[in-house]
């Protein structure tokens, strides 16, 4: 079992109050593609991201995932809203990685979490950071366009794009991958990367990306 006192969220709590959390927690692992829960399904327990990427995404109508959230970093809390609110998950979250998660089993231990004031803050600062990272995501949809998206996402998570197949990319980023590919090949001759035989894409040039961004969002 992992030792969560090691977790920032825990670190503060008394050996009495650590036993308690420990007696309702699980460590699983995941592969990937594995959901970790659905839209629409109630909530049980509070989730912390150990390794691994979860994509966090809403399906329409027509069975399209709109992407939402991207958890890339350990520590991160999951599905901490609808636990809080006591509403269905408004989304689902699957593993695009290999992953481990600490499961809480929260209903025991409710009261106590919602009566340490240290453990909510860290609720409130993850809920905040949702909402900056949703807001965000609003802000690119609609304000720049997908030749900004696609060098964004490559700026921002550099290392995950070596896993990534363009296809799930593209899914990310709500666009088609013919579209995708048409962006990547363009980034390809003006060497900002490089896509080999295995079609895994690396970049070359960061900064010249980067210049090249933000000429696009200004424009």
């Amino acid at each position: 079992m992992i030792r969560i006192e090691n977790l920032p969220y825990f670190s503060h709590l008394n050996r009495t109050e650590l036993e308690k959390i420990k007696k309702y927690c699980t460590l699983k692992k995941y592969t990937s593609d594995d959901i970790l829960f659905y839209e629409g399904e109630r909530p049980q327990y509070l989730y912390i991201l150990l390794k691994g990427t979860l994509k966090v995404y809403q399906t329409t109508a027509k069975a399209n995932h709109i992407f939402i959230l991207f958890l890339t970093q350990p520590g991160e809390i999951i599905g901490d809203y609808a636990l809080y609110a006591k509403s269905p998950y408004p989304n689902t979250a699957q593993f695009v990685t290999e992953g481990e998660v600490l499961k809480i089993n929260f209903s025991p231990i409710q009261t106590e979490m919602l009566n340490n004031p240290i453990l909510n803050l860290y609720i409130i600062k993850s809920l905040t950071k949702k909402q900056r990272v949703f807001l965000n995501v609003i802000h690119n949809e609609i304000s720049i366009n997908t030749e900004a998206k696609v060098a964004k996402f490559l700026l921002d998570h550099e290392p995950l794009v070596q896993t990534l197949k363009q296809i799930e990319i593209a899914s990310i980023l709500n666009t088609t991958p013919e579209t995708l590919s048409r962006m990547l090949s363009k980034f390809k001759s003006l060497g900002f990367i490089h896509i080999d035989t295995k079609h895994i894409i690396t970049l070359q040039k960061k900064e010249a990306l980067q210049t090249y961004y933000r000429t696009i969002v200004q424009n």
